[in-house]
């Protein structure tokens, strides 16, 4: 039905216009049939002071159908209400309105809608806001009064006319004094060809054409209640009693019809005070009586009851009343309590008196004939009329229970399965569990699998099933439990069971049976399989629902709602209209099944499912639901019954629209964090000042249904995530936004194309100095110049820093080489007072004895005998023979130190070389009565530099020899990787001790200055010693011998190429 009245021509008949006016001055009463039934409205909101209402009463309401808004006229303000949210239009939000105090609401004959305050402000109501024309608060300004009046005005040059009398000058308008007065002083009623209509004190009807009078005409009644408004051309003029008259009023002159409120005599023939509301704003017409509303409608005929609807009890002191037919929503204004919000109540509750045994918390249910209804509680409802009645069972009924051909049933307890027959009477039982050893076994469910009629007995240990009336066992575990099924279906060859362990899937072929790997350990309490798609839906707790594609053996879980509502679903129930219910613990869901098919095959897509919520705010008495029993659901006719903790929900899917939301979707305001209100641009740039960074939007969208429903996504510009905003609040989250171009981009989804509908809105906030671009021009440009500038500098600072390094590099140089020559000349006379202190000691000690011994014999010799002359003699023989060999050392020292790197390497024979220094020093090892013994093999052959090995050799003899007496000197050799070993060993224990232990350091440390350390001194044969290692690139090992006597010199000398490398 048509929102506002149809426009449908009626002929003028002019001729025949006295015997119409006949007619219709009396009273016509038709006999009509009795109307339908009404439609149920149920109380789902009330606006008052409390909620967001500036004042609580209400002068009238409008709501603007192109956006979905309900205005609001108060004595405190004008007030837009979308279904979700209150805002009011006063000083917060725009300064300009001086004062919040409406006097009234009015249309013009165009169809624009104003509200006029106390000052004279005129406030044109837009798709979601207002604008504010200032052209009459002269009248406020020169008089300090307003014109109050109501009604449909041509234009609004008509209301500084229509005051004219209050200025205290004479009245525009002929006879306006005249004219009748109720709440308000004037009603008017603008109609064709710029002309309104009125009605005077007298109860005559009276058409003006600009001031005067061009139709008057005495009304057939009188009444203080009169209604007059135009709709499709016909005036009509009606009181609470609705009588009244028609007129067609297109042509110059009205025209009287006939019959034009037959159709109205149904309500009027009813028992009951009749009340008649027009709303001039949506030009609507509603008559009342007792808890019932009837919402007329025009035609070319006359008006007629378009919409009869109920309401549980009727407000108080209604001042107005308004119906939105598009959602079936029902306002009604009070004068002292607000608004009351109604919306149709689609959903019905059977209930039976509780009796304190918590029968109406219901389970299974199965349709016991054709009108009546048979729960698990065992409750009987009667479905025409909605009697019930309760019979206690001899034995408690477990969910489920099942329906056979025949018309009765089966259910369990944990012991039996027992059969009630079609015809009454005492049930029977009809089966035993299996082992009744077992205290833990029990019978969990039964069930008539139609497609086969066997009936399955599920126990704990044990599946069978009865089968022409006998018993096969399916599946016997004696050991592990199986699975508690709560719901059975089969798909093909293959049962499914909902279980408390997850979905099982049974071959009863084969008695095997598995889980659903993707559903394990989730209690599932819902399956079906769909007839006509390869797919078992299933329903689990605390996981959702989805759906088990047998085929692919996967599981594609759906998108839950915001809230997880749907973690817990009970079911999945296709309707006609190919729509899925979704019952829970927090209230019913609709899904189109579409929807969930397309998700199926794409279920990797951003795709979301949008999904229609139902609660108690559409008549549900609980919105939890039952589940977990087979079955929880009954069709009966074209109804839903479903299982509730509070009975039984019983309703029509198919008489429920699908909550798709046609009006557009706007911002109201963007809110700063010191609560200060930003209007939209129109159609430009909105603009924003540089302070505000800080932001939050505020959305507005008519939601006349549950704003559970409504999903609605943002984001800032559009390299951010889409963020959720809670359909009950429409507001975005506080963003931090920088300076500059920015796009809110905002999208709602469309249920009835399954896809989002998208709005970009571009915005710019206002830029700092710093952020401007000319400022990041200058700053480039300096920060060119400074690289520029750092670039010249460190290139100034290279150059001077690598003439800096050069001179530091000679300086270095010429400091090193300073140190390097003060090092050589320390080590230089460190080395000559070295040589001297050897020489020293090794010249002092034999010519001392020659000074001493000579001495001694000039004194005394006439007192010496031959022999001691002999035996001194020799002695100086000896000491001669020293200086001569320290002579000869001096000189092979010198030869070492001045040897030539180029000296050539040739096969040396090492036993040879210890054979010729024997020669040498023969008469020496005879004088000390010491024996030279050679222990190098006969073929042992080195390459290497044979004077220098010669050296080498026969120095280490030479020591070993001079310091001891009535010794063994052993020399030996052996070669291991290339490598020559020599080792010269002495027995000998006339050495100095504190000489030992210097060699032995020097030894051990590499390093033969640590024998100098104090000035000790000892002979130059061991300095030549360790120098021709050194130079020989050998190392040397120096230990005590056996007993601490003599010494152990190991020497071990590289091979060939090394010492030639080196």
């Amino acid at each position: 039905m048509p929102f506002t009245f149809s426009t449908m021509s009626v002929t003028t008949r002019v001729c025949q216009a006295l015997l119409l006016y006949l007619l219709i001055s009396v009273p016509i009463y038709v006999r009509s049939q009795q109307t339908s039934s009404p439609d149920p409205y149920l109380l789902v909101n009330t606006l008052n002071d409390n909620s967001g209402l500036p004042q609580n009463s209400i002068i009238t309401q409008y709501i603007d159908t192109s956006s979905g808004m309900l205005w609001l006229a108060t004595f405190g303000g004008l007030v837009r209400y979308n279904g979700i949210s209150l805002r009011s239009f006063n000083h917060d939000h725009d300064n300009a309105l001086l004062t919040n105090k409406l006097v009234n609401l009015f249309r013009t004959y165009n169809g624009d809608v104003y509200a006029m305050n106390v000052h004279s402000q005129l406030l044109k109501i837009g798709a979601q806001d207002i604008s504010i024309n200032q052209s009459l608060t002269w009248i406020w300004q020169q008089y300090s009064l307003y014109v109050w009046f109501r009604g449909v005005l041509h234009s609004t040059d008509q209301i500084p006319r229509l005051g004219v009398h209050a200025f205290g000058k004479k009245a525009y308008y002929a006879g306006q004094e005249n004219w009748l007065a109720t709440l308000y002083d004037y009603y008017v009623t603008a109609i064709p060809n710029n002309r309104f209509a009125v009605i005077s004190k007298q109860h005559e009807l009276l058409i003006y054409s600009d001031s005067l009078i061009r139709f008057r005409q005495q009304l057939p009644f009188k009444s203080d209640s009169i209604r007059i408004f135009l709709s499709g051309g016909l005036l009509y003029i009606l009181n609470n009693q609705l009588d009244g008259v028609c007129y067609d009023v297109r042509g110059e002159q009205p025209v009287p019809v006939p019959g034009a409120f037959t159709r109205l005599e149904s309500i009027r023939a009813a028992a009951g005070k009749t009340q008649l509301y027009y709303n001039e704003l949506n030009n609507q017409a509603i008559v009342s009586r007792g808890r019932e509303l009837f919402v007329l409608a025009s035609d070319a005929n006359g008006l007629y009851p378009a919409y009869h609807v109920a309401v549980e009890q009727m407000p108080k002191s209604i001042s107005s009343i308004l119906f939105y037919p598009r959602h079936r929503t029902l306002f009604i204004g009070t004068s002292t309590e607000g608004l009351f919000v109604f919306r149709k109540n689609n959903f019905k509750q059977l209930l039976a008196p509780d009796l304190a045994l918590n029968i109406n918390s219901v389970y299974a249910q199965i349709q016991k004939d054709s009108n009546r209804l048979l729960t698990s509680r065992g409750v009987t409802f009667n479905l025409v009329n909605n009697g019930s009645a309760y019979t206690q069972e001899k034995n408690s009924m477990y969910s489920p229970f099942v329906l056979d051909s025949a018309g009765g049933y089966y259910w369990c307890n944990e012991n039996t399965v027992q059969y009630q027959p079609p015809g009454g009477g005492p049930a029977s039982i009809f089966y035993r569990k299996s082992d009744t050893s077992r205290k833990d076994n029990r019978i969990c469910f039964v069930w008539l699998d139609p497609a086969t009629q066997k009936l399955w007995v599920m126990e704990t240990y044990q599946w069978g099933y009865f089968f022409q009336g006998r018993y096969y066992v399916c599946i016997h575990s004696p050991r592990n439990k199986m699975p508690h099924p709560c719901y059975f279906t089969r798909k093909g060859k293959f049962i499914y069971l909902a279980t408390e362990r997850g979905l099982v899937k049974l071959d009863e072929a084969t008695g095997q049976w598995s889980f659903v790997s993707q559903t394990r350990n989730m209690e599932a309490r819902f399956v079906a399989a769909d007839p006509q798609y390869p797919v078992c839906w299933f329903s689990t707790y605390g996981h959702g629902f989805g759906a088990y594609l047998p085929e692919k053996d996967t599981v594609v879980f759906f998108p839950q709602d915001a809230t997880s509502y749907l973690s817990s679903t009970h079911a999945l129930i296709e309707d006609s209209s190919r729509n899925i219910w979704l019952p829970t613990n927090k209230g019913l869901f609709r899904v189109q099944k579409s929807l969930l098919l397309h998700f199926i095959d794409h279920p990797g897509s951003r795709d979301i499912l949008h999904y229609d919520y139902f609660d108690r705010q559409e008549g549900l008495m609980t919105n939890e639901f039952n589940g977990g029993a087979q079955p929880i659901f009954t069709r009966w006719r074209d109804e839903l019954l479903l299982s509730t903790i509070n009975g039984v929900l019983r309703f029509s899917p198919g008489t429920i629209p699908g909550k798709v939301l046609s009006e557009p979707f706007f911002i109201d305001y963007a809110e700063t964090p010191d609560h200060k209100y930003i209007k939209p641009a129109g159609e430009g740039v909105w603009e924003f000042n540089k302070e505000d960074r800080d932001l939050k939007w505020v959305f507005n969208q008519a939601c006349w249904g549950n704003p559970y429903s409504l999903r609605v996504e943002y984001r800032i510009d559009e390299r951010s995530e889409w963020k959720v905003v809670e359909g009950n609040r429409l507001v975005t989250e506080q963003e931090r936004i920088g300076g500059g171009d920015h796009t809110l981009h905002i999208r709602r989804y469309n249920a009835a194309e399954g896809k989002y509908i998208e709005k970009a809105i571009p915005f710019r906030i206002d830029l700092y100095w710093y952020e401007t671009w000319w400022c990041w021009a200058l700053a480039m440009l300096l920060l060119m110049g400074l690289i520029i500038f750092v670039t010249l500098h460190f290139s100034f600072l290279k150059n001077v820093l690598k003439v800096s390094r050069k001179k530091d590099q000679v300086l270095s140089e010429t400091l090193t080489l300073m140190e390097e020559g003060n090092a050589m000349l320390d080590a230089s006379n460190l080395y000559k007072a070295k040589v001297m202190h050897v020489l020293m000691h090794d010249i002092t000690v034999p010519v001392a004895s020659i000074e001493k011994v000579s001495g001694m014999i000039s004194r005394n010799l006439e007192k010496v005998s031959p022999d001691t002359i002999r035996t001194v003699m020799k002695e100086i023989n000896d000491a001669t023979r020293n200086l001569l060999i320290l002579s000869d050392q001096l000189i092979q020292w010198s030869n070492i130190q001045d040897t030539d790197n180029s000296t050539s390497v040739e096969p040396a024979d090492v036993h040879a070389v210890v054979e010729e220094i024997r020669e040498e020093l023969g008469d020496r090892f005879q004088w000390r009565n010491n024996e030279l013994i050679n222990r190098v093999p006969e073929d042992m052959q080195m390459q290497t530099k044979v004077h220098l090995l010669h050296h080498l050799l026969f120095n280490l003899v030479l020591n070993a020899n001079k310091n001891m007496k009535d010794g063994v000197i052993e020399v030996e050799a052996s070669q291991t990787q290339g490598y020559t070993v020599l080792i010269v060993k002495d027995n000998g224990a006339s050495m100095d001790t504190e000489l030992r232990e210097q060699l032995i350091t020097a030894s051990a440390s590499h390093d033969s200055s640590a024998v100098y350390s104090g000035h000790r001194l000892w002979h130059i044969g061991y300095q030549i010693i360790f120098d021709l290692v050194q130079l020989m690139k050998g190392e040397i090992e120096i230990k005590a011998g056996e007993h601490e006597t003599g010494l152990i010199i190991a020497i071990g000398l590289p091979p060939l190429h090394e010492m030639s490398r080196k």
